[in-house]
């Protein structure tokens, strides 16, 4: 009998990481699109480890000049954080940012972040 309930234990602890991961990638990408849809430009994302528990996500969008339109980023402990505006980049070049973003702990994400805009700017 206790190797029933031991059972039941760890189908319902996988259950409820599955349906977690499910709604965490649902906002991720219903994100992304909405960002997709209502911008001309470049879109670049960066995923980084910040600490050994925590990962960030960065999306920056970028006018076809160069300029950053809109910076998100979406870092917390669990799978219901939502993502927050990095306004201090908004308005900053796409050429420049890393250098005023150096030492920020969200750096690596921007790094990847910005190499795909590059990427796409040719």
């Amino acid at each position: 009998m206790d190797e029933i309930k031991i059972l039941f234990v760890i189908i319902l602890v996988w259950l409820l990481g599955t349906i977690s991961s499910y709604f965490h990638w649902k906002k991720v990408n219903g994100k992304l699109s909405e960002l997709k849809q209502n911008f001309t430009g470049y879109l670049g994302t960066g995923i980084s480890k910040v600490n050994f528990f925590r990962k960030v996500m960065v999306i920056i969008v970028a006018d076809f000049d160069g300029k950053i339109t809109d910076c998100q980023y979406l870092y917390g402990w669990t799978t219901f954080s939502n993502f927050r505006q990095k306004s201090e980049l908004v308005g900053c070049g796409v050429d420049s940012v890393l250098e005023k973003a150096n030492g920020d702990k969200f750096y690596d994400a921007l790094k990847l972040s910005l190499n795909k805009i590059q990427e796409q700017r040719g």
